[in-house]
């Protein structure tokens, strides 16, 4: 039988939230937080509601062991970032897989959401960055410069492209439970709360 600790740091995971986040969004201390998923501490009154308004969940179904919590779309978010590295192999699949693959499971969660959107974001930017560089390098080229512009925007395309599925990667492979990492450099989506 779990207790409301193991309930509260399930449904954290589940929603995205490192400790951190929680705390902030909740308004408790992180050390409460690391405490109440300890068991060290019981969530009382004000501290239980705000938890429960913050993990969109009503306070009885914390104590009622028979609801069920969702699964975490850690997996699904792991796709997405995968679903990026299509751009290797078809044009613009960087955005069409993701695209699709965000589409199908977007009502799953809300992190999923706001995650694969900014995902989604992301490679839109890149795709935009490195076609512009390669059509002014290319219309260089083709203007007849006798300086090494055409090959230094096509070898910052390269580095582009390099940074850009390398992120893609490393994030999949390093996105479970609390440890968030985005592609992203910037975050434009944020979440609704």
């Amino acid at each position: 039988m779990k207790n409301i600790g193991e309930r509260i740091r399930e449904l954290r995971v589940v929603k995205g939230y490192s400790q951190e986040e929680l705390a902030d969004r909740s308004g408790l201390s992180v050390r409460t937080i690391q405490r109440i998923e300890k068991g060290e501490t019981m969530p009382r009154g004000n501290s239980l509601q705000q938890l429960g308004e913050v993990l969109h969940i009503n306070i009885e179904d914390l104590f009622n062991e028979r609801k069920h919590i969702p699964s975490t779309s850690v997996m699904s978010i792991r796709t997405i970032y995968f679903l990026v590295l299509l751009g290797l192999v078809l044009p613009l699949g960087n955005i069409i897989a993701p695209l699709i693959g965000w589409s199908i499971h977007r009502k799953g969660s809300a992190n999923f959401d706001r995650e694969g959107k900014n995902i989604i974001l992301t490679q839109v930017v890149y795709s935009l960055c490195v076609t512009s560089l390669i059509i002014y390098a290319v219309f260089n080229k083709l203007g007849n410069h006798e300086d090494y512009t055409f090959e230094w925007l096509i070898g910052l395309g390269f580095i582009l492209v390099i940074c850009n599925y390398g992120l893609a990667l490393y994030s999949g492979l390093k996105s479970e439970g609390e440890r968030k990492i985005h592609i992203p450099f910037f975050k434009v989506i944020n979440d609704p709360l």
